[in-house]
């Protein structure tokens, strides 16, 4: 069964919340992982294997690169999911 986008996008919140070592309630969809979430390379390597695990999905090296937003992180899911 296909996750919906409300379930999607709390899960993507969740992961990034729990890199970023923040709560849910201090995020939106603009948040900026590096900028505002003081995230470093390393950090976002890791996301980005969680979401490649919750989602089964293959992020891209090439892609990494644009995923600098919340928004972005779950768009690219919805996308490749």
């Amino acid at each position: 069964m296909p996750i919906s986008d409300d379930d999607l996008d709390a899960s993507v919140t969740r992961l990034i919340c729990e890199a970023a070592e923040v709560d849910a309630e201090d995020v939106s969809s603009d948040t900026r992982l590096m900028g505002d979430l003081d995230l470093d390379s390393l950090d976002i390597i890791e996301l980005v294997m969680a979401v490649e695990d919750e989602f089964v999905i293959v992020i891209h090296d090439g892609d990494v690169d644009g995923l600098t937003t919340i928004e972005d992180v779950i768009n690219y899911v919805r996308e490749h999911a």
